[in-house]
């Protein structure tokens, strides 16, 4: 058993210190971009403050989510913080990695050769190339965390069934899903969102899994919200992955289980019929 442990412990520092080692490579490369194409004092300050804030920023909500205590709001903050910091930065660092492989390759040879020096303005070249990639997923990530996850839209599919029974063309179905209600902030735009779905005037609306992230107290607030859901013929609703808790560390099994019926509960509250390995009929 002392020896299962210490293999474990072993390879869980490993871990650490390869996702370390990766992490601080990326950030090598991306400030050596930046320290190229921006010439000022400030630059090392500016970088690494906002690196460093946001690692306190990380291993405090790490903290709080091993505790139990974790505003979703701020764990939302955190996700789009994380892609929008780590992705321009593997955006910079793919050419500059790219650069540098051939520059190993350059050196070897000229170390066998008389071959001159490359020219001294490629660097500060690659780095601008790298800096302008990288600004479009910025702009992309950006709009996302600001307005993207607010811009709903609705995509319409036509479905043919040989054996579907003539009352039942044209039967309409409204599917949403994946809400992840904690990850909302504002109760306009999401009304805005059911309020497109309710005046679709559907025959069923059906919400196929992902109420919350990973707890029902996510929920709460956006009850009423949801109880404005509507269609002809019900609206119907099943749990999905992130629903069971799973992903969440409760302080017993107990309290896993009562998240669960308590979303089970909103689910009925929010108008929903729940659905649990069950089924219903349509007559037209």
């Amino acid at each position: 058993m002392a020896l299962l442990l210490s293999i474990q412990s072993d390879i869980m520092i490993f871990r650490i210190l390869f996702i370390l080692g990766f992490v601080l490579a990326i950030d090598f490369y991306a400030y050596q971009a930046f320290k190229t194409v921006f010439k000022s004092s400030a630059t090392p300050w500016i970088y690494w403050g906002i690196t460093i804030a946001y690692i306190i920023f990380s291993i405090y909500m790490s903290m709080m989510m091993t505790s139990g205590k974790v505003d979703y709001k701020y764990l939302s903050l955190l996700v789009g913080t994380t892609i929008l910091i780590a992705v321009p930065k593997l955006v910079i660092m793919a050419p500059l990695l790219i650069e540098d492989i051939i520059r190993l390759g350059q050196f070897t040879f000229r170390a066998l050769t008389t071959q001159p020096t490359i020219m001294p303005e490629r660097r500060t070249f690659i780095s601008q190339l790298a800096l302008g990639i990288a600004a479009i997923p910025l702009i992309g990530i950006i709009d996302g965390i600001w307005k993207g996850r607010y811009r709903y839209r609705v995509i319409s599919h036509t479905l043919e069934f040989d054996d579907l029974p003539d009352a039942f063309d044209g039967f309409t179905i409204a599917q949403i899903s994946d809400i992840h209600s904690g990850s909302f902030d504002n109760v306009e735009k999401v009304s805005y969102g059911v309020d497109m779905v309710t005046q679709l005037g559907a025959d069923v609306v059906m919400f196929t899994g992902d109420l919350v992230n990973n707890t029902a107290s996510e929920a709460e607030e956006w009850i009423s919200t949801f109880q404005k859901l509507s269609g002809k013929n019900g609206v119907f609703s099943i749990l999905g992955n992130h629903d069971y808790g799973d992903y969440w560390k409760f302080p017993s099994a107990k309290d896993k289980v009562d998240n669960l019926n308590r979303l089970k509960e909103i689910h009925k509250e929010m108008g929903m019929d729940l659905l649990l390995n069950d089924s219903r009929y349509f007559e037209r």
